[in-house]
């Protein structure tokens, strides 16, 4: 009888560690709406700004405000989609001293790391790849709405375009372009299937 309960003891810790060690499930799978989302760039040059977006960008976002410690996120931006203010900028933009769209065609935002800051307000730590180039990069977003169905977050980050050898560091060699970018983003989501 008491090796009954000893090896009853042992299933009962051994099923218990399995449970506890057992991988989270994964945060809900969300899918951009393109024509709901946006994401622009400025930069002073010189005393005026330059505005610009990106057309064309899309991603994997997996997301629950309950389940940060598996929540991921993954965006790509194409890089020949960019618009600007004005058509030299775009053509200058593109050229290999400064994005070099044409050999590197895509920048990549990733994040694994995200704190609730409280007010529907989150902290999101990872990645950003341009130009070849990956640097460190946290910033701040608010959900303006999150429900069971959709979603919309709203937040912006600022670059600096050395960091990815994007342009000449001195702005009197990069046609007055400030070193400091900023760069702001609405994304409307749905809920994946």
């Amino acid at each position: 009888m008491r090796t009954i309960v000893i090896i009853s003891a042992i299933f009962l810790l051994l099923a218990n560690q399995a449970v506890a060690t057992a991988p989270s499930a994964k945060a809900a799978a969300w899918e951009i709406v393109p024509a709901e989302s946006k994401i622009e760039f400025e930069a002073l040059q010189g005393k005026s700004t330059v505005r610009g977006s990106f057309e064309k960008f899309g991603g994997e976002i997996n997301f629950d405000p309950k389940q940060l410690q598996t929540s991921r996120v993954k965006v790509e931006i194409d890089i020949m989609s960019l618009k600007a203010s004005f058509n030299e900028a775009v053509a200058t933009l593109k050229t290999p001293a400064w994005l070099n769209s044409e050999k590197f065609p895509k920048a990549i935002f990733t994040a694994s790391q995200f704190t609730n800051t409280g007010d529907n307000k989150f902290l999101a730590a990872g990645n950003f790849t341009l130009k070849g180039r990956t640097v460190p990069l946290s910033f701040n977003f608010t959900f303006d709405e999150f429900s069971a169905k959709t979603a919309k977050a709203v937040g912006s980050f600022t670059i600096k375009r050395s960091d990815f050898e994007v342009g000449d560091k001195d702005p009197k060699k990069a046609n007055d372009v400030a070193d400091s970018v900023l760069v702001k983003f609405t994304i409307n989501a749905k809920r994946g299937k």
